[in-house]
């Protein structure tokens, strides 16, 4: 793996999205996508179609809390180096797994991933919680790499998206890129160029979004997102549902059931 992890996370703190080379070797990959194809296949409850109703040839499946069910998945989300990447970026501070979330996006896919922030849609108040996004596949621009707009992190107030999740709350101002095309050259926007075991480690209020998956390939990235200290509950109106802690924790609890939210021993 490339870049020392407090290069990691000074470019974390200052952009709210940074990049680290080769994190899983090809074999694991691998391994994770034969699992992940098992998904696709045969997907759970917890998933989601998000293909637009026009999109009449793609396919955008986004899949949650996969780490319950397999063990691959939970191995690389406890066991391996991504959750020690999660700790870097938090300056070494100890983690616990919040959930995993699969995005997988058919070639020729034309639904785009709307710009937004992710805290927004979550029951937490708190800034710790580092995403770390697999590239499972090759990704690019051309083939709906995520783009970041640099620093938006440090705007200010949480945002709501453009047209989804409306529910999440009306008190949150609209993103203000949200009419930005994410094929720019705009210096302030940045994407990566992705190979498989790579990962892109991004702030829950860096805002982003995705466009057409427009290459001959499916794209494929596993996120999986960790809490630390400064976490607590807080059931705000349309955040996600958590199983296991939704309707158990109050509003201002720590996040420390461990059966839900499992401490990573090894960081």
């Amino acid at each position: 793996m490339e870049r020392a992890g407090s290069d990691l996370r000074s470019e974390y703190l200052r952009d709210g999205v940074t990049v680290a080379r080769a994190v899983l070797d090809s074999a694991a990959v691998r391994t994770l996508r034969e699992e992940i194809e098992k998904f696709v296949a045969a997907p759970h409850y917890l998933w989601k179609d998000q293909t637009r109703s026009a999109d009449k040839n793609g396919r955008f499946l986004v899949g949650a809390f996969m780490w319950r069910w397999s063990k691959v998945i939970r191995n690389i989300a406890l066991e391996s180096a991504i959750p020690h990447l999660a700790s870097d970026v938090l300056g070494g501070e100890r983690v616990r797994l919040f959930y995993d979330q699969l995005f997988f996006k058919r070639a020729g896919t034309i639904t785009p991933t709307q710009w937004h922030q992710d805290l927004p849609f979550w029951p937490f108040t708190g800034e710790q919680i580092p995403s770390i996004w697999i590239a499972v596949t090759r990704v690019d621009r051309n083939g709906s790499a995520v783009v970041y707009k640099r620093a938006s992190h440090l705007l200010g107030p949480m945002l709501r998206p453009v047209d989804a999740f409306e529910t999440c709350s009306t008190k949150v101002e609209a993103t203000p890129v949200e009419r930005s095309s994410m094929d720019t050259d705009d210096l302030d926007l940045v994407s990566f160029e992705l190979e498989p075991g790579d990962v892109v480690l991004h702030h829950p209020l860096v805002i982003h979004g995705a466009g057409a998956n427009k290459s001959q390939s499916d794209r494929i990235g596993l996120s999986i997102r960790y809490l630390g200290p400064d976490v607590t509950w807080s059931a705000r109106q349309g955040a996600m549902f958590v199983p296991g802690a939704t309707g158990h924790l109050r509003d201002g609890d720590a996040v420390a059931l461990e059966e839900v939210f499992p401490l990573v021993r090894s960081t």
